[in-house]
C-alpha cells in the first residue's frame, strides 16, 4: 500500500492592505494530489504534540508498504540537525531526526520525503540555502537509511525576499502535470520530476527558490502510478491569490556584486555544482565548484572552506583520496575548524589503515570541538586506538578526557582497564576509589570500594589503605560479604582481635537496623567465638551469644555455647536454663539431657536427675549410672499426691506453648452459652445423641477405668463427667458432644490397661473438660471454633471486620449465643473482648488447639509419672488432633521432662523423687 503523511503549517502571515491574512496553504492541493496519484493521505495537525502525531499517522503500515512524507515547514539548523517550526511565533518544533527515525522503526519498502523549508538566514545568500539542503539530508540520515530526498529551500516570506507562496511544492505539483516527467507507462517517478525541475530552473517565477536537490533512495518512488496521470498543477494554479497584495522589500543585491558585474553569480554557480554532485555526475560538480570559487567571496573564509570541502567530496567519489585530502586540507587552511573536512581527513586516514594520521587528524579534529561529551567521545577514540600500540598514549589521552569530564563512567573503566595493563596498581587503587566517591548507588559504590582494596591487598600489599577501604565498602553495603571476610582475613592474620571486635560489633549494629537478622547471627556467632577463644572476654562472649538466640532463638549450638559460658562463670542456674531451652528445640538431642543430669544430680537435684535420665532413657542414650537412677526412683503406679492441682498450675507449669490467656478468657466466659448453642443446633437437626442412664458409672463404682476418672478429676481440679460405658468407642475414650459433660468408655480401657496406663489417659481427656478447653468438645474444627469465637466477640464488638468465608458462619452463631449468654457472662466476655480487641484482633486457633492438645499429654504425664508410659500409650494409638505427629508429641513430653516447670509441678504435688523414693507398690484397686 501507498501511504502519505502530510506536515504543513498554516503559510506565513504577509502584511498587506486591509490587514493580516494568511497566504494559501499547501494542504489541500497537495493531499488531493497524493490521493488521486494512489496514496492513502494522512494529514498531521501542526500542534504541540506533534511529535505524538505524526507517529500516530504512520500507525498500520508494515514492512511492504511504501511511504510518502510531504513536509512544508520553517526550518532552524544546528550542528548536523534540522528543527521544523511549524507556526509563525517559534511554537512546535520537531527534529527532523526524530521524524527520521520515526520511519525507520516502521521498516517501510521504500521512503520518499518531499520536503519545502524556509530557511531564516540572509535571503540574498545562496550558499547559505545549499548548506541548509545539506543539513536536511544528513538530518534525514537519508543515505546510510536508503531514503529517497526530493528537497527545494528558500528564504523565509517574513524576511520580504518574496510573496509566492511555497514556490517548490508549486513547481513540483506542475511538473507532475508535464507529460516529459512521466515514463512510457505514464507514471511520474521522482527522478524524473527532478529532472523537469532542473529543465525548468531560472524559469520566470523560479527565483524565490535558491536551492533544491535530489537523493536516490534503494527503490524509484512513484509520485503518480500509471493509470493516474493528474493535473494537479491547475489545481494548485487555480487557488486565488491573497485579498491584498503582499508588500515585497526590495533585494539589494551584494556590494561584491555591484563591484564586480564581470563575474557570474556565485550562488547559481555553486547550486549547479550541488546538483551534479547529488547525482553523481562528478565532472560536471568539479567543474561547477572550481567555477564558484574563482567568484567567492574573498573575504568569506567560510565560504571557501567550504567549496575546498566540497571539492574533496567530489575528488573521493571519483576514488581519488590524494586529491580530495588535498582539499580537505586545503578546507583547513582557510577555516582550521571545519567540522566537515576534519571528519573526512579522520574518515579517509581510518580507511588507509594510516594509525598516525588517524590518531593526527583525530587531535585536530578534537581542536575544533567545544562541547564535552564530544571531547571526551573523541579522546577516547584516541585512546582506543593507542591500546593496542602504546598502552602509555592510550593512558594520557584517557587522563585527558577524565580532566574534560571527571564524573564519565566509561572514561573510569576505560582508564582502570589502561593502568590494569601497564601495571600501574596504585593508579588502579586511585581510579577506583575516585569513581566510589562519585558513585550515588550504595551497593555499586561498596563493589567498587572492594574492587579497590582487593589491588590494594593483592597487588602493592598495602594493607592499611585496603583495610580502610573495606571499612568503607562495608559502611556503604553491610551485606557485601566478601569485603567482611577480607576484613576478617587481614585483621586476623595481623593478630588484630580488637580491631576485628570492634568491625564485628559495627556489622551487628547495622544489620540490625536493616533488619537482616541472618547476618546479624551470623556476625554474633563469630563475635562470640572471637570474644571466647581470643580476647578472653567472657561477658563479652556471653552477650555476643545472646545476640544470636535472640535472632535465632532456635540456634541450640549457640545455646550450648552460651550454657558453656555462663557454667565457666560459676552461673550454672543460667546453664540449666539454655539446656532446658536447648531441650525445647531439640527435644532429641540427647547431649542436652545428660548435661542436665550431671549438673542436677552433682546439686542433688534428685528428682531433676531422675527427668533427664527418664529422657535419656527414653531416647536409648542413658548409660550406666544414669539407667541405675531411672530404676532406683521409677514408681510401680501412678503418682500420690498430697494435694491438687489449681488454675496458678496450670496456667504456670502445665501449659504448652501456643497458649493464649485472651483466647481462653473469652471460652471460658461463653462455655456455657456455646454448649446450649450446640445442643440447640443438634437438637434442631435431629443428630443429639441419646444416652442410655443404664450405662451410666456411678462416683462409687469399682471398674478401675472409673476411678482412675474420678482420681485424675481430683488432683487436676476439673469437675468429673458423667462416664458411660459403651461397647464400641473409638479409640478407648470419647468426649459425648450433649448438654452435661459425658465421656463414653470403650472395652479398649475397661480391661487389659494398668493403673499408669489409664492415669496417663484420664489425665490427658480430663484437660479438654476444663472450662477454657471444654468447648472443643462441641466445636471440635478450626473452622468450627473460629466462627464461635469470632461470633461472641461480635455481642461485643458488632462492627467487627470478619473473613468474609466466615462472615455467615459467625452471623448465625452470634444469634444463636444471644438467646443464651447471661449477664454475668456478658460481663466476663467483656472484658475478655476486650483484651482481644487491645492487641488489634490477632489470634492463631491452630496454634492454641495443638497447645491444649499438648497440654494435655503433659497433664497425663504428670499422673502416670513416667515417660516411658506416656510415649508408649502414644505409640500404640492413632489419636489425631491438630494434626500433631507423634514426633511432636514424643518432642514436647521429652522437653517437658528436662525442664523446671514438671519439677516444680511434682515438687507441689509431693511426688518427686526425693519425697517418694521406693514407694510401695500400688494396685489398681487402690488407685484415688
Amino acid at each position: 500500500m501507498r501511504h502519505a503523511v502530510v506536515v504543513a503549517p498554516p503559510l506565513f502571515v504577509v502584511p498587506a492592505q486591509g490587514g493580516f491574512l494568511a497566504a494559501p496553504e499547501p494542504v489541500g492541493p497537495v493531499s488531493a494530489a497524493l490521493t488521486r496519484a494512489g496514496h492513502h493521505v494522512v494529514q498531521v495537525a501542526t500542534t504541540a504534540d506533534l511529535e505524538a502525531d505524526f507517529d500516530r499517522a504512520l500507525a498500520g503500515m508494515g514492512s511492504a508498504d511504501e511511504l510518502l512524507v510531504y513536509v512544508a515547514a520553517a526550518t532552524t539548523t544546528g550542528t548536523d540537525a534540522v528543527a521544523l517550526r511549524m507556526k509563525d511565533e517559534a511554537g512546535t518544533m520537531l527534529a527532523l531526526r526524530v521524524m527520521s527515525d520515526t520511519v525507520l522503526v516502521r521498516e517501510p519498502a521504500a521512503v520518499l520525503f518531499v520536503i519545502e523549508a524556509c530557511h531564516d538566514g540572509d535571503p540574498d545568500d545562496a550558499l547559505l540555502a545549499a548548506e541548509h539542503v545539506d543539513a536536511i539530508v544528513r538530518a534525514l540520515d537519508a543515505r546510510s537509511r536508503g531514503y529517497a530526498v526530493l528537497l527545494g529551500v528558500r528564504p523565509d516570506p517574513r524576511s520580504g525576499a518574496t510573496n509566492d507562496a511555497w514556490p517548490f511544492t508549486r513547481r513540483v505539483l506542475a511538473a507532475l502535470d508535464d507529460p516529459e516527467a512521466r515514463d512510457d507507462r505514464g507514471a511520474a517517478p521522482v527522478s524524473m520530476v527532478y529532472e523537469r525541475l532542473r529543465a525548468h530552473q531560472g524559469d520566470e517565477g523560479t527565483e524565490a527558490l535558491q536551492s533544491f536537490t535530489f537523493v536516490r533512495g534503494r527503490t524509484e518512488h512513484l509520485l503518480l502510478e500509471p493509470p493516474d496521470v493528474v493535473r494537479v498543477a491547475a489545481s494548485l494554479r487555480s487557488v486565488p491569490p491573497p485579498s491584498r497584495p503582499a508588500t515585497v522589500i526590495a533585494r539589494t543585491p551584494p556590494p561584491s556584486r555591484a563591484t564586480q558585474p564581470s563575474l557570474p553569480p556565485f550562488e547559481p554557480l555553486f547550486d549547479l555544482a550541488e546538483g551534479a554532485r547529488s547525482r553523481g555526475a562528478w565532472e560536471e560538480a568539479l567543474a561547477g565548484y572550481k567555477a564558484a570559487l574563482m567568484v567567492a567571496p574573498q573575504g568569506d573564509a567560510g565560504v571557501r572552506a567550504s567549496i575546498y570541502a566540497r571539492i574533496g567530496e567530489v575528488k573521493r567519489g571519483q576514488g581519488k583520496a590524494r586529491e580530495a585530502e588535498l582539499n580537505f586540507e586545503k578546507a583547513l587552511g582557510a577555516d582550521p575548524r571545519h567540522r566537515g573536512a576534519l571528519d573526512a581527513l579522520v574518515d579517509l586516514a581510518t580507511e588507509a589503515r594510516e594509525t598516525r594520521r588517524v590518531i593526527e587528524w583525530r587531535r585536530k579534529r578534537l581542536g575544533a570541538l567545544d562541547e564535552p561529551g564530544e571531547r571526551v567521545a573523541e579522546l577516547l577514540a584516541i585512546a582506543r586506538i593507542h591500546s593496542t600500540g602504546d598502552p602509555r598514549a592510550a593512558a594520557e589521552a584517557l587522563e585527558e578526557a577524565h580532566a574534560v569530564d571527571p564524573r564519565d563512567r566509561v572514561v573510569f573503566d576505560a582508564l582502570r582497564a589502561a593502568y590494569e595493563s601497564l601495571h600501574r596498581w596504585p593508579r588502579v587503587v586511585e581510579v577506583l576509589a575516585e569513581l566510589a566517591d562519585i558513585t550515588e548507588d550504595a551497593v555499586e559504590r561498596a563493589a567498587l570500594r572492594f574492587a579497590a582494596a582487593d589491588v590494594a591487598l593483592g597487588r602493592i600489599r598495602d594493607e592499611e589503605r585496603g583495610l580502610g577501604l573495606l571499612d568503607r565498602a562495608l559502611d556503604d553495603d553491610p551485606r557485601h560479604d566478601r569485603a567482611l571476610n577480607a576484613l576478617v582475613a587481614v585483621r586476623t592474620a595481623r593478630g588484630e582481635w580488637e580491631a576485628l571486635d570492634a568491625a564485628y560489633t559495627r556489622m551487628v549494629d547495622r544489620f540490625a537496623r536493616l533488619g537482616d537478622v541472618e547476618r546479624a547471627w551470623d556476625t554474633c556467632r563469630k563475635l562470640g567465638a572471637l570474644r571466647r577463644d581470643k580476647t578472653r572476654n567472657g561477658p563479652g562472649a556471653i552477650e555476643a551469644f545472646t545476640g544470636a538466640v535472640s535472632c535465632k532463638p532456635g540456634d541450640v549450638d549457640s545455646r550450648a555455647m552460651l550454657a558453656d559460658l555462663h557454667l565457666a562463670r560459676g552461673d550454672e542456674g543460667q546453664a540449666v536454663v539454655e539446656f532446658e531451652r536447648i531441650a525445647q528445640y531439640a527435644p532429641t538431642r540427647a547431649s542436652t539431657y545428660a548435661r542436665l543430669f550431671a549438673l542436677h544430680q552433682r546439686a542433688g537435684r534428685t528428682d531433676r536427675a531422675w527427668l533427664a535420665g527418664v529422657a535419656l532413657e527414653e531416647l536409648g542414650a542413658a548409660d550406666m549410672d544414669q539407667q541405675l537412677v531411672v530404676d532406683q526412683f521409677r514408681l510401680d503406679g501412678p503418682i500420690r499426691p498430697s494435694r491438687s492441682l489449681d488454675d496458678v498450675a496450670w496456667d504456670e507449669l502445665l501449659r504448652a506453648p501456643g497458649a493464649d490467656d485472651v483466647v481462653a478468657d473469652v471460652l471460658r466466659a461463653i462455655v456455657d452459652a456455646a454448649v446450649a448453642a450446640r445442643v440447640e443446633e443438634l437438637r434442631d437437626a435431629k443428630k443429639l445423641v441419646a444416652l442410655d442412664v443404664s450405662r451410666r458409672q456411678s462416683a462409687t463404682s469399682t471398674v478401675s477405668a472409673v476411678r482412675s476418672f474420678q482420681w485424675a478429676a481430683q488432683v487436676l481440679s476439673v469437675e468429673v463427667p458423667h462416664l458411660y460405658v459403651m461397647d464400641n468407642v473409638p479409640g478407648g475414650i470419647a468426649a459425648i458432644p450433649v448438654a452435661a459433660p459425658s465421656t463414653a468408655l470403650g472395652p479398649d480401657v475397661l480391661r487389659g490397661l494398668n493403673a499408669r496406663d489409664l492415669a496417663f489417659l484420664a489425665g490427658r481427656h480430663l484437660t479438654y473438660y476444663r472450662p477454657e478447653h471444654y468447648v472443643l468438645v462441641h466445636y471440635p474444627t478450626i473452622g468450627e471454633l473460629s466462627a464461635l469465637f469470632l461470633g461472641a466477640v461480635k455481642l461485643i464488638l458488632p462492627d467487627l471486620a470478619v473473613p468474609a468465608h466466615l462472615t455467615e458462619a459467625t452471623t448465625r452463631k452470634r444469634k444463636l449465643l444471644s438467646r443464651h449468654v447471661d449477664g454475668d457472662a456478658k460481663k466476663r466476655l467483656d472484658v475478655a473482648v476486650r483484651r482481644f480487641d487491645a492487641r488489634d484482633g490477632r489470634v492463631d486457633f491452630a496454634a492454641w488447639v495443638k497447645s491444649v492438645e499438648l497440654t494435655a499429654q503433659r497433664a497425663g504425664l504428670l499422673l502416670c509419672g513416667d515417660l516411658r508410659v506416656a510415649t508408649t500409650r502414644l505409640r500404640a494409638e492413632t489419636r489425631n488432633i491438630a494434626e500433631l505427629t507423634l514426633e511432636q508429641k514424643r518432642g514436647d513430653l521429652l522437653a517437658f521432662c528436662a525442664s523446671e516447670k514438671v519439677a516444680r509441678a511434682r515438687t507441689m504435688l509431693s511426688v518427686d523423687a526425693r519425697s517418694s523414693v521406693r514407694p510401695p507398690p500400688v494396685s489398681e484397686r487402690q488407685v484415688g
